[in-house]
């Protein structure tokens, strides 16, 4: 059946719509003969090849209040639908669909009300105060510590007979398991491992667990020479490989702080718009944060805090590149993909970010 507008009612409230849907009696009807054929191909009634049985037994066999469930489903989701798409309507939230009339013989209605994004006008000329491009630096002392790390990774396990001290390296082993662990006597379980010896047998405690491990091994770190840890890492000089680590360095922070600096050009103009998320919507959001990450209660309010933001950015997204042309192709998008080997929703919502950051970057100001 196509609704007729006398069938379909539609109220919006800011971002929460209200549609209501009034099915005919005969387009039930045609869905009623259609789920009732279905029915009798799937129920075994004893006696009958399958689709042959007389209808009342095989809907006694598969349950009146099952089938008018099943029905019900059926034309909420069929109707629903056309709805949605003769209003253009993208819900943001799961519709909460509510029954107002569905007797046997007569016409079916329902309401369905759900949240959509909001509708805000981008100005194309923005005036905000944006913040000024960061010029990162590399101190020395960064500098140095990466490339200690990266000689430590280039050491090799000298085994020892004497008790493990700070920075040794622990080989311990539960039934099957192995690992390895260094010795720290700031942390927790590093603290325990101080003074174990090989062939030892020790218990760890880690927060209210407690566990036995075989010490198979305890080792000396012996890094190598500078030199030496250049060409590991397939440098020609100890002098090639810090100005390498160098670059990485400097470039790793100019990407950082030009993605604080997009976030920071989102959420002015999102500030100036006055754009929120849908409260629904946010709320479905944080509930499946908090289920996913296994969050305590007490954590609720950090949480929406920083989905708040988030959101707000990806709306704000949105609308600038539909309003102002800049949404990629979907052919750009699996291109780029398969290239990335990322899914196409998580590209496509990157290149949006960027894209609408970008073009606020372009014609807003910087503060003086």
């Amino acid at each position: 059946m196509n609704e007729s507008k006398e069938h379909l009612q539609v109220k919006h409230d800011g971002t929460s719509v209200e549609v209501t849907v009034t099915v005919d009696r005969e387009s039930v009807r045609q869905a009623e003969q259609k789920l009732l054929r279905t029915v009798r191909q799937h129920v075994r009634v004893p006696g009958f090849r399958p689709g042959k049985a007389p209808p009342h037994l095989a809907l006694s066999r598969y349950g009146e209040a099952a089938f008018r469930e099943d029905l019900r489903e059926e034309l909420v989701q069929e109707h629903l639908g056309h709805a949605l798409r003769e209003e253009a309507l993208a819900p943001l939230t799961t519709p909460v669909v509510e029954t107002l009339s569905f007797a046997p013989d007569a016409p079916f209605s329902f309401k369905a009300t759900f949240e959509i994004l909001p509708e805000i006008e981008i100005p194309d000329t923005p005036d905000l105060a944006l913040p000024k491009e960061d010029k990162p630096e590399i101190t020395e002392e960064e500098l140095e510590g990466v490339l200690e790390d990266l000689r430590k990774r280039a050491s090799v396990l000298q085994p020892k007979e004497s008790g493990a001290e700070a920075g040794d390296v622990i080989r311990i082993r539960r039934g099957e398991q192995v690992w390895e662990a260094e010795v720290d006597p700031e942390g927790d379980v590093g603290a325990q491992l101080v003074g174990a010896q090989s062939g030892a047998t020790i218990t760890l405690r880690h927060e209210e667990a407690t566990q036995e491990f075989v010490i198979e091994g305890v080792y000396q770190l012996i890094p190598p020479e500078p030199e030496e840890a250049a060409r590991h890492f397939g440098q020609d000089s100890w002098e090639a490989l810090r100005e390498d680590v160098r670059d990485k360095l400097l470039a790793q922070a100019t990407a950082e702080a030009e993605g604080r600096r997009r976030s920071a050009a989102l959420d002015a103009l999102a500030d100036a718009v006055g754009l929120e998320p849908p409260p629904g919507f946010l709320s479905e959001v944080v509930d499946e944060e908090m289920k996913r990450f296994g969050a305590k209660p007490q954590l609720r309010e950090e949480i929406e805090h920083a989905v708040r933001r988030r959101i707000r950015r990806e709306i704000l997204a949105n609308l600038i590149c539909k309003q102002k042309g800049l949404t990629p192709s979907q052919e750009d998008i699996e291109a780029q993909a398969r290239e990335s080997d990322e899914d196409p929703e998580t590209v496509r919502g990157r290149w949006l970010l960027q894209r609408a950051a970008d073009w606020i970057l372009e014609r807003g100001r910087s503060a003086s």
